[in-house]
């Protein structure tokens, strides 16, 4: 990516000195810049289109990491907004349309992004800028040569703006940026009402999750340089030590005290495209290997918010999971909740009579036989009373069945998992996923919930 930057940067530093060395190459340069434009906002848009709940995802970061509430609501507004002007912006430089409206448009963006981004590359507050959703993930110092980059052909376009003539009619303009904008719209909320209807993460069906965790033999691991702050016990003084020197402070106690320890990433080393990735609870430990090696199919609910996940696509997979008892097809659940929301949820779903397993408990008790009176006095082992005077006659006992206890079970368990990681693997709150020997078959927005009979076709 870095060397891709380079040559762009190259490029265009040669393209914007021809424009004022060879002003006959002017109308080649313009048309290079506004396709060059064109293709950039249209992908960024359109990446972003495919995926607003990861747009929105990373917009909530952004509001996290300068401190604002997350605003999780006008996050995705924001989401939708951007993406959809990106992608008109992108096609009007693509069509010849409203291109000095365009330019100044494009302009006040990189206005606004370009310091945006330094100030991201040299903070460093979320690792991902998200300017191309994950179908292109690039550092934050990669973000901002970008939109240096960008800035030249746009710098080229607002200084021949006079120059510039537009390719389509004003009405016919209208009406294809119309087309456009609705379609766009369109798609996203097709995405987020389903799923994306492209997927660039490490979890798109047809991917393995056990190779996508692995770690080449060769791999490089992450470089850090750990100081060590101390506190000069006669001065009062706070030096940092390195791993060079940390002896003078280890070795001399009486003048040194230890007070803090930072670690700098220096040389970032190999990630797997899949980590944090567990199937665990407190009953059955960590069952992940056990799950990614089964042969047989699994069918994994997923909730990264347990709480504000749609309670009846909860009772749906409820009753799908009861159904597929009978199948040699498995059912759980994964979720980041904590252990008192996973019993809040259990409690909705019990009561839920229809979803219900019953399972009868039953436990042998005596009874015993005193005659008083004339009279047989029937007595279990609890009621006998403590007071018996020789006018009860004890006159035998048999054992017999107690009363049956009727127990309400669900037919999955709740598993724990990063929340991160589940919202990266299905955009939906709660989603559905089938693996097989760890490769994601199949995935459905809750929207989308399979019938029993749907599930059961992959038994065949």
């Amino acid at each position: 990516m870095n060397l891709i930057l380079l040559l762009l940067s190259l490029f265009f530093g040669i393209v914007f000195l021809l424009k004022f060395k060879k002003p006959e190459y002017l109308g080649t340069i313009v048309l290079i810049s506004r396709l060059f434009l064109a293709l950039v906002f249209l992908y960024s848009g359109f990446v972003k289109a495919v995926d607003p709940l990861g747009y929105t995802y990373k917009i909530v970061d952004y509001f996290v990491a300068f401190g604002f509430p997350p605003m999780d609501k006008l996050a995705f507004v924001l989401a939708i907004f951007f993406s959809t002007v990106e992608f008109i912006i992108g096609f009007g430089f693509l069509s010849g349309s409203f291109l000095k409206f365009n330019s100044k448009v494009a302009a006040l963006f990189m206005i606004i992004f370009t310091p945006l981004t330094l100030i991201l590359a040299l903070t460093n507050p979320v690792t991902d800028c998200g300017c191309f959703g994950d179908a292109l993930v690039i550092s934050n110092w990669q973000t901002f040569w970008k939109n240096i980059i960008i800035d030249i052909p746009l710098i080229i376009l607002l200084l021949e703006r006079k120059n510039i003539r537009n390719i389509l009619s004003a009405k016919s303009a209208f009406i294809l940026n119309l087309m456009a904008a609705s379609s766009i719209v369109y798609i996203s909320i097709y995405s987020y009402q389903h799923l994306p209807i492209l997927d660039f993460r490490p979890f798109k069906v047809g991917e393995n999750i056990a190779k996508g965790m692995e770690m080449p033999k060769d791999a490089k691991e992450d470089v850090y340089k750990t100081s060590f702050t101390y506190k000069n016990i006669d001065t009062g003084e706070l030096v940092k030590f390195d791993e060079n020197n940390l002896d003078e402070a280890v070795n001399n106690e009486a003048k040194w005290k230890y007070v803090d320890s930072q670690s700098e990433l220096i040389e970032k080393g190999y990630h797997p495209p899949i980590h944090d990735f567990t199937i665990e609870n407190n009953e059955l430990g960590d069952i992940t290997k056990q799950v990614l090696s089964d042969s047989s199919y699994t069918l994994i609910l997923i909730s990264y918010d347990l709480m504000h996940a749609d309670k009846d696509a909860l009772i749906q997979f409820a009753d799908l999971s009861k159904k597929l008892k009978t199948t040699s097809i498995k059912t759980l659940a994964l979720t980041a909740a904590l252990d008192d929301q996973i019993t809040e949820i259990k409690k909705i779903l019990l009561d839920i009579d229809s979803l219900t397993i019953k399972a009868q408990e039953s436990e042998k008790e005596m009874i015993y036989f005193y005659q008083y009176e004339g009279n047989i006095l029937e007595f279990n082992e609890d009621e006998i009373p403590d007071n018996l005077d020789d006018s009860y006659v004890f006159v035998g006992s048999e054992e017999t069945e107690s009363k049956t206890n009727e127990t309400r079970i669900l037919a999955f368990d709740f598993f724990i998992c990063d929340p991160t990681t589940l919202k990266t693997i299905v955009r939906s709150n709660p989603g559905l996923v089938l693996l097989k020997q760890g490769t994601i078959i199949q995935k459905w927005h809750y929207n989308d919930s399979p019938k029993v009979e749907e599930i059961k076709k992959y038994e065949k």
